[in-house]
């Protein structure tokens, strides 16, 4: 470790002032380098998991991968547009909203990529304040101050997703132009190897290192001297054990506002991720849709992952309340728990059983298997739940609902209860029906929760987590987290396009999307992913018969 921050601190400036089109090169040199490691890197996954052959296994690594190549591929194009222009480029363009809000139009971000995800936009809100000018003015700003000065940053890798450690170097590496030291999570230690192989252009400049290690070696790397600023991806106790220290002192440094660190610290964290479903005239059949659309991104990873959905906040009036809540009941039978590889996964499910006895558990009929869990009408009033406090963090979902006399107040009772009881400011997702878009007192309503929902990213009819996945958007908390309340961070990822002082990504998809693909019962999912992770090589129009086909057939 210490070898490696040395001879990171020796290239830090180097780094800072390399030409555009070198760095243009090292990434086309990762993009080359990273298809040798795809395969090796899906199949350690899925053993590390004991998902082969399974459903939602190796489907799941090749869509890890995917997101990957789109990483390498729009920073690339990022970086082609300073050269060029002095910024990349926002293909929508800016435009103000009614309130003076500025917002950037990132996705889609070109024809073909936009035809494979037909009707999905994503918006980037700038905070309240920016001018126009001063958001033209300041994107990309860090490529033209001449006095930058070279840092060195700890990534400290999250545990549970293959995207997330490629995706926090390349933020603080092309972003905030630091050198990097990663180092890995014990539970996807198996990934450093490959990360350092596909990524040893960067590696054999000095401008990367891969360490190792749990955490001890951890807290060895944030006391170093030759660390300037930490990131973290992981849960808000890791984050403040590490700011404030383990046990009881750190949280008596906690209370008193005493952190242990005195360096930049920033961390990409939890939530307990909210799905606002707007009530409407939805027939069994859009029911049993939405209802298995949710349940999918309740699988993924298992559940070990920040956008999970945890609470499912429904109209207590609404005819379809019982319907929605069976069908994701019925969607979750579907596909039988996979192993429980976490660490500590089962233990923090049992907590939530303990105090919810009436949770019903599916499938986990086994030691080494968490059973899918739904725990309904939760009271909204029971401000300390622990549904509403902690982040389970495993295939777990709660539902409450609320009462209210008309659909807008529905909205707006929503949007008081998630900003001021339930834990959590990353993501957010409202399910709303065409209808329901289209109604004009209804609408407004659904603007105004879009608004006034204190989250970094907001999906409707989508899950928000797609403005991570086009890394033309942002993801990380909202902003005003601070040590003392860190809530879900401090700072944003992704931002590829490096919008000035972003607020929030609001990402947008039709009600029904067909082909939609993303599915728990998806017959090819695992074609579709592979052919998906090629595709983000390099997205052509030749590609896409084949995609829209294993996406129906899926």
């Amino acid at each position: 470790m210490d070898e490696a921050l040395s001879d990171l601190q020796a290239h830090k400036d180097e780094w800072v002032g390399l030409p555009i089109q070198e760095r243009i090169d090292l990434v086309k040199a990762v993009r080359r380098d990273f298809r040798g490691v795809q395969q090796r890197l899906s199949d350690q996954a899925v053993a590390a998991k004991g998902t082969d052959g399974r459903v939602l296994g190796n489907d799941r690594e090749w869509m890890e991968i995917a997101c990957i190549n789109h990483l390498h591929r729009v920073v690339q194009n990022a970086l082609e547009g300073i050269r060029d222009r002095g910024r990349p480029r926002i293909h929508g363009g800016y435009s103000t909203r009614p309130d003076g809000q500025v917002v950037a139009h990132v996705y889609p971000d070109s024809k073909v990529h936009g035809s494979l995800f037909q009707g999905i936009t994503m918006d980037v809100w700038l905070e309240p304040g920016v001018t126009l000018e001063e958001a033209r003015a300041q994107q990309a700003a860090q490529y033209r101050d001449a006095d930058r000065r070279g840092a060195v940053a700890l990534v400290l890798g999250a545990g549970n997703a293959s995207p997330l450690p490629p995706s926090d170097v390349f933020h603080k590496m092309f972003h905030d132009l630091r050198v990097v030291a990663l180092k890995m999570n014990p539970v996807n230690s198996y990934l450093g190897p490959l990360i350092e192989e596909g990524y040893r252009s960067l590696v054999e400049r000095g401008f990367l290192r891969v360490v190792y290690g749990a955490a001890d070696e951890g807290r060895y790397l944030v006391d170093h001297d030759l660390v300037d600023e930490v990131h973290m991806t992981g849960s808000d106790r890791t984050f403040e054990a590490v700011v404030f220290g383990p046990g009881e002192q750190g949280a008596r440094r906690k209370a008193a506002g005493e952190p242990i660190v005195d360096k930049p610290a920033t961390g990409e964290l939890g939530c307990i991720t909210p799905w606002i479903i707007v009530p409407g005239d939805w027939d069994q059949a859009d029911v049993e849709e939405q209802a298995a659309k949710m349940a999918f991104w309740m699988m993924r990873h298992e559940g070990y992952i920040c956008f999970a959905p945890r609470v499912v906040v429904l109209h207590r009036e609404w005819p379809q309340r019982d319907a929605f809540v069976m069908a994701l009941i019925e969607a979750l039978r579907q596909v039988r728990p996979i192993r429980a590889y976490y660490p500590g996964s089962a233990e923090t499910q049992q907590a939530f059983v303990k105090a919810h006895p009436e949770a019903v558990q599916i499938g986990g009929d086994d030691d080494e298997h968490i059973p899918w869990t739904v725990i309904p009408d939760l009271d909204p009033g029971a401000e300390g739940d622990i549904c509403f406090r902690r982040e389970s963090f495993s295939g777990l979902c709660a539902e409450t609902s609320l009462e209210a006399g008309s659909v807008p107040e529905y909205l707006d009772k929503a949007v008081e209860f998630l900003n001021g009881t339930v834990w959590g400011t990353l993501s957010a997702t409202i399910l709303a029906s065409e209808e329901s878009l289209a109604d004009p007192e209804v609408g407004a309503a659904i603007e105004g929760a879009v608004s006034g929902l204190r989250y970094g990213s907001i999906g409707i009819n989508v899950t928000a987590v797609w403005s991570f996945y086009s890394m033309t958007a942002t993801w990380g908390a909202f902003p005003g987290s601070h040590l003392q309340n860190i809530q879900s961070g401090i700072g944003k990822v992704a931002n590829a396009l490096m919008v000035h002082r972003p607020e929030k990504a609001v990402v947008r998809a039709p009600f029904k999307m067909r082909p939609y693909p993303f599915l728990g019962t998806a017959r090819d999912l695992h074609g579709f992913s592979r052919k998906l992770a090629r595709f983000e090589e390099g997205p052509s129009w030749l590609q896409m018969p084949g995609l829209w086909w294993s996406a129906r057939k899926a």
